[in-house]
C-alpha cells in the first residue's frame, strides 16, 4: 500500500495524498505536514522524507506571465502609435524577426533540456534590421526537468543578432530566471549555452 501524506491549509487538514499528488501543490517550506512515521505535525522543511521527495530545496519559479503580457501589450501599443506618427517603413520584416526568435527558442531548449524540454515559446521585446542584419531582443521560455530535479519553467533573455539569410547568428545573454541558474550550476552544456 502506498504511503499517504497530509498537510494543513489554513486550519483545514488536506489529504490523504500520495507524494506525487503532494508535489502538485508546490507547498512552501513552512507548510505543516504529517505522515504516519513522522510523529507530531512538522514544517515541510523539517520532515526529511517529504522534503527530499518534493525537492523543496530548489527555488520555485515565479510566474510573471501576466506581467509580460501587460508590458508586451503596452510596448506593442506604443510601437504601433510610433510607426503611425513617424510614417516610415522599417527595414526588414517582423515575420522574419519572429521566425528567428522562434527558432532560437527551440534550439536553446534542445541544447539545455534535450530529453525533457517541451513547449518552447518566446516573447520578442524589440527588433531592428540594419543593412540586412537583424538585432532581436527576445526572451525564450520552455518547460524542462533538470537532471534529478523537478520540472520548471526555463527563461533566458538574449540579444540575438543574425543576418537576413539566417547566417552568422550570435547572441548575448541579458538575463535568466532561477530555474536556468539552478540548471547552469550542474550542467556544463547549459553553462556553455549561456556563454559562461
Amino acid at each position: 500500500m502506498e504511503k499517504k501524506y497530509y498537510f494543513l491549509k489554513g486550519s483545514s487538514q488536506m489529504g490523504p495524498y500520495t507524494i506525487e499528488e503532494i508535489n502538485i501543490f508546490n507547498l512552501p517550506p513552512d507548510t505543516l505536514v504529517w505522515y504516519e512515521e513522522l510523529g507530531p505535525w512538522k514544517k515541510l522543511k523539517d520532515a526529511p522524507e517529504m522534503w527530499n521527495r518534493t525537492n523543496r530545496h530548489l527555488a520555485p519559479v515565479k510566474d510573471n506571465s501576466r506581467y509580460y503580457w501587460y508590458v508586451g501589450g503596452v510596448v506593442a501599443f506604443i510601437f504601433v502609435v510610433a510607426v503611425y506618427i513617424v510614417g516610415t517603413k522599417k527595414e526588414g520584416s517582423q515575420e522574419v524577426a519572429e521566425a528567428f526568435a522562434s527558432k532560437f527558442a527551440t534550439n536553446m531548449m534542445k541544447v539545455c533540456n534535450p530529453s525533457t524540454g517541451k513547449n518552447a515559446t518566446y516573447y520578442m521585446k524589440d527588433w531592428e534590421c540594419d543593412d540586412k542584419r537583424y538585432s532581436i531582443d527576445v526572451t525564450s521560455y520552455w518547460y524542462g526537468q533538470p537532471y534529478g530535479g523537478y520540472e520548471c519553467k526555463h527563461e533566458v533573455r538574449v540579444l540575438l543578432e543574425v543576418d537576413e539569410d539566417g547566417s552568422n547568428a550570435d547572441y548575448k545573454v541579458l538575463g535568466t530566471n532561477d530555474c536556468m541558474e539552478n540548471d547552469a550550476r550542474t550542467d556544463s552544456n547549459i553553462r556553455s549555452a549561456l556563454n559562461r
